[in-house]
């Protein structure tokens, strides 16, 4: 969440312009949507065109090992649907 003066605004499930290279390593080749918060825990925020192909690699990589794909214990990713307020 945002503190915009105070209050706190849900981001999930915005899409935020990226910035014309990867923000990991600069490079500015072919460029992939990036989630805020890794989707295996819940992050729907997404930074439009923010990482190459090789940093995308290892993010998915890292999500792979915290969805539980891995030796660590965190439990797979249970995205809740809302439906109506």
């Amino acid at each position: 969440m945002l503190s915009n003066q105070g209050l706190m605004v849900d981001i999930q499930g915005f899409k935020f312009p990226g910035y014309g290279r990867c923000i990991y390593c600069g490079s500015v080749g072919p460029l992939k949507d990036e989630h805020i918060i890794p989707f295996s825990l819940g992050g729907r925020a997404v930074i439009e065109a923010a990482s190459c192909g090789d940093c995308e690699k290892v993010t998915s990589y890292l999500d792979g090992i915290w969805r539980g794909n891995d030796h660590t214990k965190l439990p797979p990713a249970r995205h809740k649907v809302v439906v109506g307020f």
